[in-house]
């Protein structure tokens, strides 16, 4: 019974993704027909050569340690699909700060933990020609 309840936890770890979090600017546009969350085109040094509307801001963040970037990346992706945008702009990694828990136990000792973690963020946006939104889809 205790194989299986560490085997259901390890399950239930796995199942979980990166974690996502969107704000929108405007009223979010429906999604394109064909739409390809994975396709999307992520730029991080450049800017796209057709106009954009920016539509929302992403956050992504591991919920696990085993979450690769590129985990986090097609979880930025779909959920930047689902808010009805073409591309992800401004693509980058912050260092959030440390943070941590620390639990006194006695008068003169203290344990706990300190780390510090990094978020992925970027900027949604959507194409003011549809045409531009079936272009290459290379991560620049």
């Amino acid at each position: 019974m205790r194989a299986y309840a560490s085997l259901l936890v390890l399950a239930v770890a796995a199942a979980c993704g990166p974690s996502v979090q969107s704000a929108s600017y405007v009223r979010l546009p429906q999604p394109r027909a064909e739409s390809d969350a994975t396709a999307m085109r992520i730029y991080e040094h450049t800017r796209p050569d057709c106009a954009f509307e920016e539509i929302g801001r992403l956050t992504g963040r591991r919920r696990l340690p085993t979450h690769s970037p590129d985990e986090i990346a097609d979880a930025m992706r779909r959920r930047a699909s689902e808010m009805g945008g073409d591309a992800i702009i401004a693509f980058g990694e912050q260092s959030e700060g440390p943070s941590g828990v620390i639990v006194p136990i006695s008068e003169n000792a203290s344990i706990g933990s300190i780390s510090s973690s990094s978020v992925f963020v970027g900027t949604v946006v959507r194409f003011t020609d549809a045409s531009c939104a079936g272009q290459a889809t290379a991560d620049d």
